[in-house]
């Protein structure tokens, strides 16, 4: 790291000051100073020493080394610091001697005719348009604009349209005003060189321009193109498309990017190794990519969650250091589904390493390991336990969820000495927390909506289990015989709760929830819906009045399944104790 004095110049303060006043001058046309060339990049700084000269309204890049923080698992890069060479400032600032006072230039207005825009739009927040006519005068008070509405040829197709929003009433040519767009400008659309087409990039850090609308129509781009991931840098953006996409998760889209993303992966040490620095720490940051020896443009690799599981892995495999995988997203977005995938792709990416001896699986676990299988089946019972359809999903997550993916790393040099470039981590364990469970859910809920899905799983269990479970009350009955079940008016159909029974049993089981154990879940959820039952009236007893249990019927059967007196039952639902100075009171 360099000393403060380094980043000092001889009489005129500190380095920012120093960047802005040499910014000013290449903007007026002045030659770089010394003190310029001097943080130049290092190809400008080799060979006799002359400066370029940057041409006008091109970014000045300055690199900046940054010496490696000594931990063993990263290495150093070059930071690019980039300077705008307009300046536009409204916050007066002091003069110094060295300052140089210009006037600011006002930018000549795009908004030419026949340029290509978005408008804002009060059904489709954005919509395609052309201008017609200049723009009035930036200097007025409210300039405005005439624009024509250009809707694709398959806008129909491939647009839901709102209420309201039917394309026939659209209307075709506006005026709008300057004032409602950032720096008085209508956000530009992305077209191809054709000038028609839109462009559409899988990195949206890619686009030319790059705003709310252009985000929109990107990912609708993508969408209707049965495209659900975009790149965003580091982020990866995922469209839910309500529909099973074939091949979009197979065994060979998983090898494939496992084999380009990890096992390709080339590590190259940031200096030459010599005695003095030993071994150098890798790049696996994203910013440092390009040092490992792929881009994903380059390569052609389409996004994918797949490429999120997968750069994680590298860089717990290299690094050495804890991944963090931040799944959000509104309801139905495909929350739960995503972290199925990830965690799946997890699990077993070691199993697609190149020349992975079959001897080191275990062929009696579908997954590899038994470690592997007990992880990926939790899903089911978190499911069955803490999902339900709501209006805007079928499978909605009613809690938060915090899972932690235990592995256990090679050590760097013991990977080297048996000729793997990648260390391998294999799945140890796992820990999940979960929080904020919708409790209410299960006593009231909304009209088209339903309880959890393990009460309806329940139901449709074998009449030879319902009878071990509960024959009295379970065998033969449906929804309608349970309150909580019957004030829903959902539909059914997209639910197979037999075969989510028997996935959910099978769950259970791997962790050790079976037999007796089993029975007594199972007989704990019966109670929860034969409470439901129960009706109450009020009552009149020594001129108080009181509450007491009506459906005499549905006592009795909770007071069997329960195996606890029917009075000892209407006492805790009936009466209230209160403590007060030692002294009970009913």
């Amino acid at each position: 790291r360099r000393r403060r004095s380094d980043f000092e110049t001889e009489g005129k303060g500190n380095i920012a000051e120093q960047e802005r006043n040499d910014v000013v001058k290449k903007a007026v046309g002045v030659v770089a100073s010394r003190e310029m060339r001097r943080f130049s990049s290092p190809k400008q700084s080799e060979g006799k020493g002359t400066s370029q000269q940057t041409p006008q309204n091109q970014p000045t890049k300055l690199q900046l080394p940054s010496s490696a923080n000594g931990n063993n698992h990263r290495r150093s890069s070059q930071e690019s610091i980039t300077s705008a060479t307009s300046i536009s400032s409204t916050t007066p600032r002091p003069k110094s001697k060295s300052a140089i006072d210009i006037e600011p230039i006002p930018q000549q207005s795009r908004m030419t005719p026949g340029t290509h825009v978005y408008v804002r739009d009060a059904h489709y927040s954005w919509i395609p348009a052309t201008v017609l006519a200049h723009p009035d005068s930036l200097a007025s008070p409210v300039p405005r604009l005439r624009v024509r509405i250009r809707l694709p040829s398959d806008w129909e197709d491939r647009t839901v349209v709102p209420k309201g929003g039917d394309p026939s009433s659209i209307e075709l040519e506006r005026t709008v005003k300057l004032s409602d767009y950032p720096n008085r400008e209508l956000p530009l659309q992305n077209l191809e060189k054709d000038g028609k087409t839109a462009m559409g990039k899988n990195d949206m850090a890619d686009l030319p321009n790059l705003h709310e609308a252009a985000i929109l129509y990107n990912l609708k781009e993508r969408h209707s193109g049965g495209v659900p991931y975009t790149r965003v840098g580091d982020i990866m953006v995922a469209m839910n498309p309500f529909q099973w996409i074939d091949g979009l998760y197979s065994e060979e889209k998983k090898f494939f990017y496992a084999k380009n993303l990890i096992w390709q992966a080339q590590p190259k040490p940031t200096k030459p190794v010599t005695e003095e620095n030993g071994n150098q720490p890798l790049a696996t940051a994203a910013s440092e990519r390009q040092a490992i020896g792929y881009e994903h443009e380059k390569l052609g690799i389409d996004p994918h969650v797949f490429e999120t599981a997968s750069l994680a892995y590298l860089g717990l495999a290299l690094g050495g250091s804890d991944q963090t995988i931040l799944v959000t997203g509104e309801s139905g977005a495909g929350k739960t589904e995503t972290i199925k995938i990830v965690m799946n792709h997890l699990a077993t990416v070691e199993r697609s390493r190149p020349n992975w001896p079959e001897s080191d699986r275990d062929m009696d676990s579908e997954h590899g390991s038994d470690t592997v299988n007990r992880v990926l089946r939790a899903n089911p019972v978190f499911e069955a336990f803490g999902n339900a359809k709501t209006l805007r999903n079928d499978n909605s997550s009613r809690f938060g969820k915090f899972t932690q993916l235990q592995f256990d790393v090679e050590d760097t040099s013991y990977a080297n000495l048996n000729g793997r470039a990648i260390p391998s981590c294999l799945l140890a364990g796992s820990k999940c927390i979960t929080y904020l469970l919708e409790k209410s859910r299960v006593v009231s809920v909304s009209q088209g909506e339903r309880t959890y899905h393990i009460f309806y799983q329940l139901l449709e269990a074998p009449n030879e289990i319902k009878k071990d479970i509960w024959e009295e009350g379970l065998v033969g009955a449906s929804t309608a015989d349970f309150n909580y079940l019957s004030t829903s008016s959902a539909q059914e159909h997209g639910f197979d709760s037999g075969e989510e029974w028997i996935e959910t049993v099978d769950a259970l089981s791997t962790f050790g929830i079976k037999g007796d154990a089993f029975f007594d879940v199972m007989r704990s959820l019966c109670i929860i819906l034969q409470l439901g039952n129960l009706t109450f009236e009020p009552e009149v007893v020594y001129g108080e009045e009181r509450s007491s249990i009506s459906s005499i019927e549905a006592l009795a059967k909770l007071s069997t399944l329960m195996g606890v007196p029917e009075s000892e039952i209407e006492t805790a639902m009936t009466k209230r104790f209160m403590m007060t100075r030692g002294e009970e009171f009913t």
